[in-house]
């Protein structure tokens, strides 16, 4: 059994054994030093009577290869990852268990309540700088912009910004924010079509780029991997 980034509706199944709910929540931005780029869990990893959650940046796989993933009764467990999460056999919830599974897309993770960044720093042309929600600077239409593209992504630190063929020619600016929406990369009054970038320097985790070419800006996340 299967969930993995694209589905919209939460799905909830409840039966003698116990339950189980899929869903998707959708925030913006996260970082924490803690969670790993894929987890496997196993029985082993279940504090009996607890309540508990797992995450990941990509993957999280439960059981397989002979081990268990066993939910007993009176105990709850949640799973986040932001890509998939595979239970293999060996997966069980007992009666009176719980087990949760959400693929988050934008960001919120385990004991994080709301987005780290609420607000970006924003440069004006006279040199002052402000601070904006967020929220505003999501592309409307769509969740990729539609004039360039980040690559690779996930990174283990270098990746490129390109420009699609015929926005090269327009000045553009490319910025790289933080956790906390603080600038860690700005690159000013660029051409061409293809800009080379390295997060070498910095922390593994989510980061946000923001590019804007004229009147147009576009918002794309790169995961930094170990």
């Amino acid at each position: 059994m299967s969930f993995s980034t694209g589905q919209t509706d939460y799905m909830y199944f409840s039966f003698e054994t116990g339950s189980i709910q899929f869903g998707l929540q959708q925030v913006f931005f996260f970082e924490d030093d803690q969670i790993p780029i894929d987890r496997i869990l196993t029985s082993k990893d279940i504090f009996t009577g607890e309540d508990q959650c797992f995450d990941a940046y990509e993957s999280i796989i439960l059981a397989g290869g002979g081990d268990t993933f066993i939910v007993d009764s009176g105990t709850g467990v949640d799973l986040i990852a932001g890509q998939s999460i595979l239970m293999l056999p060996g997966t069980l919830v007992e009666y009176g268990g719980y087990l949760g599974a959400r693929i988050s897309t934008d960001g919120l993770f385990c004991d994080v309540d709301k987005p780290i960044v609420t607000s970006i720093e924003v440069h004006e042309p006279d040199h002052t700088t402000h601070q904006e929600p967020l929220a505003s600077h999501k592309p409307a239409d769509t969740d990729k912009p539609s004039f360039f593209r980040v690559y690779p992504n996930p990174t283990h630190g270098d990746f490129t910004v390109e420009i699609v063929p015929d926005k090269t020619d327009l000045p553009h600016t490319i910025e790289v924010y933080g956790m906390r929406g603080e600038i860690i990369i700005r690159m000013e009054q660029l051409t061409g079509w293809q800009h080379h970038m390295t997060l070498q320097e910095h922390q593994t985790g989510l980061y946000m780029i923001r590019v804007q070419l004229g009147e147009e800006m576009g918002i794309e996340r790169i995961i930094k991997k170990r």
